[in-house]
């Protein structure tokens, strides 16, 4: 229809294709369409004839075939679940072809919805993800209970002045511009999080090595004054022997825990990046001035510290239930 309008208006072909982001073919067919019967031509003609339908027992398999699945598993090449991959998914088993336009409408009475998928490592062990999950953590949980530890988990991170989040606005077919400062700078960040919703940080720059990290770790042990488990992932700077000789020199007041490689999925202090890159840096309005960006690191970081109500809802996520259920 706003083709339409554009055709009375007399505006030249050219034009209407870049407007309408469709192709030369799309757009001459609608004009031939519209010349020949004006706005009436151009509208959705209802396909004749009802879909054809599966029984409730053919819905429910249907349902159990995508839910947890990836459309590779049963001999597509793409990893993502789109409507065509769907009506050919229902074609091959159960001998229906259903018009991909109303897969979608399919999709939603199965209680399915589009969403953005969430990325994970294709090197990550999932039987090692379960027994941490399952098994390892809850000893760790039960063995800080009875030694009067407490658990926290712990990351680095760093975020870079040119980061950018958030969504705005904007006429269809019109990609909005926002200015933001070209310059980059690097904050690099370490933070250690628990359940009841404190947590340390440090912003730094430069990188992170073992002597820094036991520097670190030194101040959860001194604020809290007992013993800390320390969860984290196998870096190397976490597995250097100079941080293994650190630990024990403590006589049992650290003891460190390392996540399965590749499942960042399940440490909470993620998180506390997410929220910083994504919530703060990402949607602020930037100068090109270095101080003025670690102050804002440090202020995202500071608000945490004073929110741990906040906090503690990093650990309430579906992958992080496992440690709620302890």
């Amino acid at each position: 229809m706003r083709a339409a309008d554009l055709f009375e208006k007399n505006v030249p072909i050219g034009q209407i294709i870049r407007k309408s982001g469709m192709s030369r073919s799309t757009v001459f067919a609608w004009q031939r369409a519209w010349k020949q019967g004006g706005r009436q031509a151009l509208k959705a003609k209802p396909i004749p004839g009802r879909p054809p339908t599966l029984d409730d027992a053919r819905l429910a398999e249907l349902a159990s075939l995508i839910a947890g699945h990836t459309p590779t598993e049963y001999g597509f090449t793409a990893p993502l679940w789109t409507r065509p991959i769907i009506a050919d998914l229902v074609a091959e088993h159960f001998g229906v072809r259903f018009p991909p336009d109303w897969i979608g409408e399919l999709m939603r009475r199965l209680g399915f919805s589009a969403q953005r998928p969430v990325y994970q490592a294709h090197e990550s062990d999932s039987a090692r993800v379960r027994a941490w999950r399952t098994t390892d953590y809850p000893k760790i949980r039960a063995k800080a209970d009875q030694v009067e530890a407490t658990v926290y988990f712990a990351d680095e991170a760093a975020v870079r002045s040119d980061h950018h989040a958030g969504t705005t606005w904007a006429p269809i077919g019109s990609t909005p511009v926002v200015a933001r400062t070209g310059a980059r700078h690097t904050a690099n960040m370490i933070s250690a999080i628990e359940p009841r919703g404190s947590i340390h940080v440090t912003v730094f720059t430069g990188q992170a090595d073992a002597q820094f990290f036991i520097d670190f770790r030194q101040r959860p042990l001194h604020d809290d004054g007992g013993r800390v488990f320390l969860i984290v992932d196998e870096s190397p700077i976490h597995t250097a022997r100079k941080v293994t000789d650190f630990v024990e020199s403590t006589h049992g007041r650290l003891r460190l825990f390392f996540l399965p490689s590749y499942s960042p999925q399940l440490n909470p202090d993620e998180l506390v990046w997410n929220n910083v890159k994504n919530g703060i840096v990402g949607r602020a309005d930037l100068p090109s001035g270095r101080g003025y960006f670690f102050e804002l690191v440090e202020h995202a970081l500071d608000r945490l510290a004073s929110r741990p109500d906040l906090v503690r809802t990093f650990f309430h996520t579906p992958d992080l239930a496992y440690i709620q259920a302890v």
